[in-house]
């Protein structure tokens, strides 16, 4: 586990990308995550995305087999090329409290 301090407004592509992170809650201070920043995450069980994300960046979680599922805040209004490739959880655990669109 990490604790992503409430000064962080961005995480930059690749920042946690192939560790052994169990699981992860991203801070209502962030309002922006790069691509891969949490590809390979092969340990990773849990992700908690805050309601402040308008976007799911490209290979998000791509190769995160371990991840059990997710739910798409409804500020997100889009989810990038990727985002979910090589991801285990079950879809009916993919869940969002709105429709998006896929770019």
């Amino acid at each position: 586990e990490i604790t992503i301090p409430s000064s962080v407004t961005t995480i930059g592509e690749s920042a946690f990308e192939n560790t052994n992170l169990t699981e992860i809650v991203i801070p209502e201070s962030v309002t922006s995550l790069g691509d891969d920043v949490l590809s390979l995450c092969a340990s990773l069980e849990s992700l908690v995305l805050n309601n402040n994300l308008t976007a799911i960046p490209a290979h998000m979680v791509s190769g995160c087999t371990s991840l059990a599922g997710i739910t798409i805040p409804a500020s997100v209004k889009s989810i990038e090329d990727h985002a979910f490739n090589f991801c285990n959880a079950p879809r009916s655990k993919m869940s969002t409290s709105r429709q998006v669109s896929p770019r």
